[in-house]
């Protein structure tokens, strides 16, 4: 069968959790396409090229709102970061609303999409002001531009990593390398500016939860794409 399921992430460790829940029968592809926009976009087009027909944007992302860190995002549109609308609930698959009611924690809302990470309070402040999401990242939106343009259905399902009242230490981006986190930059500098141990120590304690929660709910998950993969593919 064809990869008619194309999982796009930004890292490795969100690909992972996704990858470690499925078996060799999985009809799909789970990519860490590297941190951004512009990676995203790519893996998507050469996921449809090679056959996909459904798209799922998965991973973390800024907490925005009244979101908490774990909460899981299940997105019913996705914004850009004025607010504008660049993909909607009428193409999102309906048959994953039931999650948002068995789980208290699952939330359907929409989820805004940066170009750039959003690292300090302020900034999630008025990012949530004026997309009036829940959450935010920086691959679901240029996965559901490449969704929209060719007709075809997106899921986005992210993890609240960093709440909205949590700044993210600017040595967390420093750490990342494509699609992998380095430790070698953390530490030189934390050489550099030790204060900012306490907050990069809470966000590794935030990363191993939110790591948790997606696997927990990739294990939901990848049978119900195996379902609709083999209905697509005898329909």
């Amino acid at each position: 069968m064809k990869p008619l399921v194309a999982v796009i992430s930004g890292l490795d460790w969100e690909a992972e959790t996704f990858r470690k829940r499925t078996g060799p029968t999985f009809p799909g592809r789970i990519t860490a396409a590297g941190v951004g926009p512009s990676a995203a976009e790519q893996v998507a087009l050469r996921a449809i090229a090679d056959g996909a027909r459904l798209l799922v944007s998965w991973g973390s992302a800024a907490g925005l709102g009244d979101s908490c860190p774990g909460d899981l995002v299940i997105a019913t549109e996705v914004r850009g970061a004025r607010g504008e609308e660049i993909y909607s609930e009428q193409l999102v698959m309906k048959q994953f609303k039931k999650w948002s009611e068995d789980d208290p924690r699952v939330f359907r809302g929409p989820l805004a999409g940066v170009d750039r990470p959003v690292l300090s309070v302020r900034a999630k402040q008025r990012l949530a002001q004026a997309s009036g999401a829940r959450a935010a990242d920086m691959e679901s939106h240029a996965i559901a531009r490449v969704a929209q343009a060719h007709r075809l259905p997106m899921l986005a399902v992210r993890v609240v990593l960093d709440g909205p009242c949590q700044s993210v230490p600017g040595l967390a981006m420093a750490a990342v390398d494509g699609s992998r986190s380095r430790i070698l930059p953390v530490i030189a500098g934390l050489l550099r500016t030790p204060g900012e141990l306490p907050d990069l120590v809470r966000l590794g304690a935030a990363a191993a939860r939110a790591r948790a929660r997606l696997s927990g709910f990739a294990g939901q998950l990848a049978p119900v794409l195996q379902r609709w993969a083999l209905e697509t593919a005898h329909g």
